[in-house]
């Protein structure tokens, strides 16, 4: 009997890693994704908390950016629009940039050529990339990313979209705030459902579908209580 080549095998680890994936992520690298995942949540769940605990009382919903800018004292802040996508090559929500004049001056650009809870989402977006820049706890989680990680680049770039995301959503509807808020009117309405939904969304100024995804990672679905972050 002929002995059958080996070149066409595959290993397990070359085949975990070019095709074994969930959501774009490698299913060897799915467990360290989301350790380095939920550490960065928690990084940003603590500026956030600064943020709120800096502005005191004067605090309240829905969420300003003016906030997170003052928080960073000595920056100032412009916003930009821009439709024509030409102005910006493949960018289509928005970037931030230092001013050439003013390194502490910072201008966000983004697409008004959406709806209302879009650009607000874009700004804030943008704002966290901003924040990203000049945090020290997460420059330092940056940092150990960097030199110890041995996820591939694709994966780590996705990590850190990843991260802005959720920042940006946990600042627009922070954890204590969105909880009570999603209470007080499952409460008064005796039911929660899409109008008691589109009520909670109007109140954080976002839209129907980041509410939806704040509940899941703020309410558990079987104690209704709230989620540990």
């Amino acid at each position: 009997m002929p002995v059958m080549s080996k070149i066409n095998e595959i290993s397990d680890g070359y085949w975990l890693r070019q095709y074994a994936t969930k959501n774009g992520i490698p299913a060897d690298c799915i467990r360290p994704y989301q350790i380095l995942f939920n550490q960065g949540v928690g990084h940003f769940k603590n500026l956030i908390d600064d943020v709120i605990r800096s502005q005191g009382s004067s605090i309240s919903v829905p969420m300003k950016p003016t906030y997170l800018e003052d928080y960073f004292s000595g920056y100032t802040f412009e916003y930009r629009t821009f439709c024509n996508l030409y102005e910006i090559g493949n960018q289509t929500e928005g970037f931030w940039m230092p001013s050439e004049d003013d390194p502490r001056h910072v201008i966000v650009h983004y697409n008004r050529c959406t709806s209302p809870t879009r650009i607000r989402y874009n700004q804030m977006h943008e704002l966290m990339h901003f924040a990203q820049s000049v945090d020290p706890r997460f420059l330092n989680f940056l940092d150990e990313l960097i030199l110890n990680t041995t996820l591939p680049e694709h994966v780590v770039v996705k990590l850190l979209h990843r991260l802005t995301e959720r920042s940006a959503a946990m600042y627009l509807m922070p954890n204590e705030f969105f909880y009570q808020k999603y209470h007080e009117i499952k409460q008064a309405d005796g039911v929660f459902g899409e109008v008691q939904l589109r009520k909670l969304a109007r109140a954080f100024d976002v839209s129907v579908q980041a509410t939806q995804y704040r509940i899941r990672e703020c309410v558990n679905p079987y104690t209704g209580a709230m989620q540990p972050i």
